[in-house]
């Protein structure tokens, strides 16, 4: 049964009752695949891509003007697909550990000390 719903592309309480009715009509068919409003532009989104302009909204703009009609989530999902990923970011600090007892490390400033002994800095 379960592969009967699959087959004829509905739930299985629906098949069910078209099997105890005799009514079962041949199943569809595939779908066939129906191209994107985007891909004619695809060409010059790589183009813009490789020219280093990764702004889906810039793009766009300039897709529209040669009548491109499709909307701004396409274009951003094509563009995060063929931009290059960036680099990590360095780290901006190095960690130093030496043995204990081989290394001091002192941290310089200036306090001043008022008549009443309360510092400060």
């Amino acid at each position: 049964m379960s592969q009967d719903s699959k087959n004829y592309r509905g739930s299985r309480d629906t098949v069910r009752k078209y099997i105890r009715a005799g009514a079962i009509c041949e199943a569809r068919g595939s779908r066939a695949q129906r191209g994107s409003k985007l891909d004619p532009y695809k060409g010059t989104l790589d183009n813009f891509v490789r020219d280093r302009l990764t702004s889906a909204p810039a793009i766009l703009s300039r897709i529209r003007q040669i009548g491109y009609s499709g909307q701004e989530a396409i274009t951003c999902d094509y563009v995060k697909s063929i931009k290059t990923p960036a680099l990590p970011k360095a780290k901006a600090t190095l960690r130093y550990e030496s043995v204990p007892g081989a290394q001091a490390q002192l941290d310089w400033g200036d306090v001043v000390v008022d008549g009443r002994g309360d510092g400060q800095s």
